[in-house]
């Protein structure tokens, strides 16, 4: 049945009514005749009649003879496509080499995509690929799959599993990367002392195991022994421990910002874009290349054609210039101290933000066309830091 109404569909079809005085006595003119009719139905007292393109004027005349008038109600088929651009055989050449090339373009490489890599950047993992060949534009049918993905176990480091699919137009890159170990808690720990890791007075001990050197009020430098992880009970047993505690000390941290009185700033005054076409990995720049003057920035981006959730090699990078000049900025004292004071602030909010500040003292200096701050901070904080015992 399907392959009839195919050959029907190519050779065209018409659908016509035929209307008169007893309309059912061209049925028996055209059956004597052997000419194909098909899907014969009686409607509002016509009769609509199926049959192929050429057989219609033939019937027409016939029901002519008998008083009866034809018309046709649908045309359908290749046949009638190809009848009414016939004129424009341009459109028609036009379409073939369309789908021509479209069937062609099949055989190249049109999106990579990357997926389940974390640590390892894409940015990196295309750069690799590219050196095996791999890349928008590249020709499928040369393009050995399993040699790249065995080259690229090897050139890519901490991975355990990757996989390249070619997926049409489209090669899909599965990466799986090394799971680092666990860090598993020793039932038997490295033995540890505890030390300074920096330089202060110290105001609190709680140690909860090991053996104190030092005491409450003694002053440390940096990489002083605190707390032993050896020692001998009152009996001279000798014990070997991981020394655990909390160090409390008062420590002092040193701080400088400047601003300058008398700076440049950006002044952005327009912009300028330009345009690159990437077709199949092939870049063509849409633009007449003419230098930029003066000062810019340069944003970037870009958008790739997408069709019904499908991605074409065809991308459009932009380029945006943004030109600017410097100009000149001349600060007041008072405004140098508000920008320097939030400075002070932001230090204390993010460098200083697990310390307690227990005293603060800035001096301020202006020297030729700039305004410093030097901060003296005196602080509280714990500085126990746990070393292994080397024996």
């Amino acid at each position: 049945m399907y392959i009839m109404k195919l050959l029907r569909s190519c050779k065209g079809y018409i659908i016509f009514s035929v209307d008169g005085n007893f309309p059912e006595r061209i049925i028996n003119m055209i059956s004597s005749r052997n000419i194909l009719i098909w899907n014969i139905e009686k409607k509002n007292g016509s009769i609509n009649i199926y049959t192929i393109a050429k057989n219609y004027k033939e019937i027409s005349k016939l029901a002519k003879k008998i008083g009866l008038k034809t018309k046709v109600i649908e045309r359908i088929g290749i046949y009638f496509f190809i009848n009414r651009y016939k004129k424009r055989i341009g459109i028609l050449i036009g379409l073939i080499m369309f789908i021509s090339i479209l069937l062609f373009m099949q055989n190249f490489v049109w999106t990579i995509n990357i997926y389940g890599n974390k640590n390892i950047s894409s940015e990196y993992i295309y750069e690799k690929i590219e050196e095996y060949g791999l890349k928008k534009g590249s020709f499928i049918p040369l393009l050995d799959f399993k040699q790249i993905q065995k080259d690229l176990m090897i050139d890519l480091e901490n991975i355990s599993w990757l996989s390249i699919n070619d997926r049409g137009t489209n090669v899909d890159i599965e990466i799986r990367e090394s799971v680092e170990k666990p860090d598993i808690k020793d039932e038997h720990p490295v033995p540890k002392n505890i030390i300074a890791s920096k330089n202060g007075k110290i105001l609190e001990m709680n140690i909860f195991e090991g053996d104190k050197i030092l005491n409450v009020g003694d002053y440390v430098l940096e990489g002083d022994l605190i707390v032993s992880g050896m020692y001998k009970d009152k009996y001279e047993n000798e014990f070997i421990v991981s020394a655990n505690g909390n160090v409390i000390a008062e420590t002092l941290y040193k701080k400088e910002f400047s601003i300058k009185l008398y700076n440049e700033e950006k002044k952005y005054i327009k912009n300028k874009s330009r345009y690159i076409l990437d077709f199949f990995g092939i870049k063509i720049p849409l633009y007449i290349a003419t230098k930029i003057e003066g000062y810019y920035d340069i944003e970037k981006s870009f958008k790739s054609l997408n069709i019904f959730g499908k991605t074409f090699p065809i991308t459009i990078y932009k380029n945006k210039y943004n030109i600017f000049y410097m100009e000149d900025i001349t600060l007041t004292e008072e405004e140098a101290d508000i920008a320097l004071e939030k400075y002070l602030e932001d230090y204390e909010k993010f460098d200083l933000n697990q310390i307690e500040i227990l005293e603060r003292s800035i001096s301020k200096s202006i020297i030729d066309n700039e305004v410093f701050y030097k901060i003296d901070y005196i602080c509280k904080e714990n500085i126990a830091k746990e070393k292994d015992i080397e024996y």
